[in-house]
């Protein structure tokens, strides 16, 4: 499949770029410095340079060949970078209905409740208060990017981690929603693990699970 990765230069992003391109799929990576793509002589890749506040840039990442849109772009940390998820997501999701490509998958932290199944508890609220008090901005700005996608007519999923640490590629953790039946932290490698898995399985379309250990 053809598959574009914003955010790909990020804990994540890179974990997602090299596991696609072994699993033998072209990557189209955004990115604002194309030299922090890993990866980045590999034959399936394809590097487009720009800012994902310029709708123009965005659009020359997705075209009618694109299968599958991945964003895994994350605030800076200790910077506060204003409606970067809800902007970003937007024109994204232009880009995408110009060309007529359909599926988002749309990375997002578990301190956003987004899904109907969530059932938080006194240690989520906890969580939760402190992630307000520390940056509420991005916590804000992910809960109106899920807004965004979620009313849009894309197949979407909102895939949702703790915290997402540095870690081992281990190939197994949880699926569940807030409060129920997750735990505290992902790596990387795994969080990327389910969010490739996603790509080409389709099995959580208009969902928003948690993916923790």
């Amino acid at each position: 499949m053809n598959i574009t990765v914003f955010g790909s230069t990020g804990g994540t992003g890179q974990e997602v770029v090299k596991q696609l391109l072994n699993r033998g799929h072209q990557v189209t990576a955004f990115a604002r410095t194309p030299a922090n793509v890993p990866m980045n002589r590999h034959e399936n890749l394809t590097i487009v340079q720009g800012n994902v506040l310029n709708i123009a840039d965005v659009e020359k990442a997705i075209t009618p060949d694109t299968d599958v849109v991945v964003t895994v772009l994350g605030h800076r940390r200790g910077v506060n970078q204003g409606a970067l998820l809800e902007k970003s997501a937007q024109y994204m999701i232009q880009a995408m209905q110009a060309k007529s490509v359909k599926r988002l998958i749309a990375l997002s932290g578990a301190g956003a409740w987004i899904s109907d199944k969530d059932k938080p508890g006194i240690l989520e609220h906890v969580i939760r208060f402190a992630l307000k008090s520390l940056s509420g901005h991005v916590l804000a700005d992910s809960e109106k990017m899920a807004e965004v996608i979620m009313q849009s007519d894309l197949d979407w999923v909102i895939p949702r981690g703790p915290r997402i640490v540095e870690g081992e590629h281990k190939g197994e953790y949880r699926v569940g929603y807030v409060g129920v039946g997750t735990g505290t932290m992902i790596s990387y490698a795994d969080m990327a693990n389910f969010i490739v898995d996603e790509v080409e399985q389709r099995q959580y379309t208009h969902d928003a699970p948690v993916v923790s250990y």
